[in-house]
């Protein structure tokens, strides 16, 4: 979902330790959402980086930072009771990912329900009965081929959109 780049594309174009280095300041600002007894040094958050990094490529920009605003909420439970480590973190990122999943899908079923639901409506909407067509074909045929249907018809098939169009304007003039 939507267009960041992932982490094997920041590290790609912009090299492995800009990517590293990004990841770190989102740890860094997560590790600030914790109690003092949680903090985590410095090599710890490099280390972590790192770890993210190399096992996860696949996420994108948008995603860890999503990832790490969940984790502050308390989404994925508490990360450590006063010993905050690394692989706290990381064995998160699953569920994390099984969430996302679940979270495309919905969005994917709802999306091809809205195009169904469109689809149907402009079916209802356009849909004509075969009579219908053959009094528009006759028409388009008339105004454009001297009543001659089959050089209509020989023309829409390589132009369907056109006697889409005309049919179109023409329904919308009878139902006006």
């Amino acid at each position: 979902m939507g267009n960041a780049p992932t982490l094997a594309r920041v590290g790609r174009e912009c090299d492995d330790e800009f990517a590293v280095a990004w990841l770190c300041k989102q740890i860094h600002e997560y590790v600030k959402t914790l109690s003092t007894a949680d903090q985590l040094r410095a090599a710890d958050i490099q280390n972590l980086a790192l770890v993210i990094y190399s096992a996860y490529p696949s996420l994108n920009l948008d995603e860890v930072m999503l990832f790490f605003s969940r984790l502050a909420a308390g989404i994925y439970g508490i990360v450590g009771y006063n010993s905050v480590r690394g692989e706290n973190i990381t064995a998160r990122i699953r569920q994390f990912l099984e969430d996302r999943r679940r979270e495309i899908e919905r969005y994917e079923k709802e999306r091809e329900r809205m195009e169904r639901a469109a689809e149907e409506e402009h079916r209802r909407k356009y849909a004509v009965s075969y009579q219908e067509y053959k009094r528009l074909l006759a028409a388009f045929a008339a105004e454009r081929f001297g009543g001659d249907e089959d050089k209509a018809r020989e023309y829409l098939a390589t132009h369907p959109e056109e006697f889409q169009n005309y049919a179109h304007s023409a329904l919308e003039d009878t139902r006006a």
